[in-house]
């Protein structure tokens, strides 16, 4: 058990012993049964294994009963705090195992409350009633529950897959436009090949013609795919200002141009930076932004550092989709991308090959 849940449980657990000595006192239990009924309902908060906290609770109430103390005083056979403590501890196992074990519970935990209790004196109807409908209440509740979660953390996993596969798809798409660039030049250049050198043999003007066909063919694929999916040119000084007339505070410094390196390395920065950008806005507004873009040996280096007073709370929101496709891209070339609190507040630094992973 970790220091935080120690913390808090310790006073419940009190808490709880305390009030179920006082009840079995009340009814006259003798002090060593008392203790052991109360230690046994203080400790039951206490056990972090969910069915063994169940088990203890369940076999203490069972113990007061088997006794006899309780019935024909106060109307109810086990104490109260005790009988609460059971129906959370219930509803938290149902909520976090199986649904089998949840059942089987439903299924002995009355029973081991009531055979007992029925052995001092006849129980009324509506206490076996009550107690039952408790027990499964408290167990649809945790299933429910469970239920719940499980179709949540599906989605989340859903998701982040699909996310994935966008980001990929987008990322297909930039490379796509980089090379259909390179494939028009191919063309171009295959043409007039020809044009430029008229004493060429047959053989090598019919192999540039065959050079021109199939890049105007890739070409032609390629568009077909590409129609309505193309990116805007990525200029980041333009990106930089698009947010700075929002009210980001941004702080640039460039010891290195991006425009001599290859397309596909500034289509990959501008997206990073965009999505840090929009990041950092979304969930830390106002705060300084520092920008830095750096040259090292054979990559470069891009930082964007948000200054932010709730480090942990920025960094549970943004590790989400976006650096899911931040991730992607950078994997793609074989850089390496690092997210979340720095010293400063929360940091995104990613490294590219300057060749755009061409090796």
């Amino acid at each position: 058990m970790n220091g935080r849940r120690l913390l808090r449980c310790v006073p419940l657990a009190a808490i709880i012993s305390l009030l179920a000595a006082l009840q079995t006192r009340a009814w006259a239990m003798p002090w060593p049964l008392t203790l052991a009924v109360a230690l046994a309902l203080g400790a039951a908060a206490l056990i972090r294994h969910r069915p063994a906290a169940v088990a203890v609770a369940a076999a203490a109430l069972t113990a007061c009963t088997y006794a006899g103390y309780g019935q024909g005083r106060l109307g109810w056979p086990w104490p109260a705090v005790g009988c609460a403590e059971l129906l959370i501890l219930l509803y938290r196992q149902s909520a976090r195992t199986p649904r089998r074990d949840a059942l089987a519970a439903g299924v002995l935990i009355p029973l081991a409350m009531l055979v007992p209790a029925a052995w001092t004196v006849p129980l009324p109807w509506g206490l076996v009633l009550l107690t039952t409908t408790a027990t499964l209440a408290a167990l649809w509740s945790g299933d429910s529950a469970r239920t719940r979660r499980e179709a949540q953390t599906r989605l989340r996993q859903e998701s982040a897959r699909l996310a994935v596969l966008q980001e990929r798809a987008r990322i297909a798409r930039d490379l796509h436009d980089v090379v259909a660039h390179h494939l028009s030049l191919i063309a171009l250049e295959s043409q007039a090949a020809p044009l430029r050198t008229p004493a060429l043999p047959p053989a090598a003007t019919e192999s540039f013609a065959q050079v021109h066909r199939l890049a105007r063919t890739g070409l032609v694929e390629m568009r077909s795919l590409l129609r309505l999916l193309r990116s805007r040119n990525p200029d980041l000084h333009a990106l930089i200002a698009q947010f700075q007339a929002a009210g980001a505070v941004i702080t640039c410094t460039a010891e290195a141009a991006l425009d001599h390196l290859p397309e596909v390395v500034q289509l990959t920065a501008y997206r990073i930076v965009q999505e840090s950008l929009s990041n950092a806005t979304r969930h830390a507004p106002g705060a300084p932004i520092q920008l830095a873009i750096t040259q090292l040996s054979g990559r470069v280096r891009l930082t964007v550092s948000t200054a932010v007073p709730a480090m942990s709370d920025m960094s549970e929101k943004t590790e989400g989709l976006g650096l899911v496709g931040m991730r992607e891209r950078v994997a793609a070339l074989g850089g390496t991308l690092v997210a979340g609190p720095s010293p400063e507040g929360f940091i995104v630094e990613a490294e590219l090959p300057t060749d755009g992973g061409v090796t």
